[in-house]
């Protein structure tokens, strides 16, 4: 989020399905009782767990992407295999 601000802006902003079911409620309440440490820890979880679904799909994208690409550049050897097996069964 901090290198992306458009993709900050649609994560904590009706973009995003948890906005209005649970984020924005949180920061109305949060408002209308500044001081109130409660309030305050309510909607931090609810805006942290709000962006985090949000990022969720994203995230698993760039594991699996991420995971992906080592895969491609581990290059199996059937003779490398041959040889660890044999070291092994020694």
């Amino acid at each position: 989020m901090s290198e992306d601000k458009c993709l900050a802006s649609e994560a904590t902003g009706c973009d995003n399905p948890a906005y209005d079911k649970t984020m924005l409620p949180a920061l109305i309440r949060y408002l209308e009782r500044p001081t109130d440490k409660d309030k305050q820890i309510e909607f931090m979880s609810e805006w942290k767990e709000g962006v985090t679904i949000y990022f969720k799909s994203s995230m698993i994208e760039l594991f699996e992407s991420a995971a992906s690409d080592m895969n491609d550049s581990i290059k199996y050897s059937p003779r490398i295999a041959h040889d660890r097996n044999l070291r092994v069964n020694l």
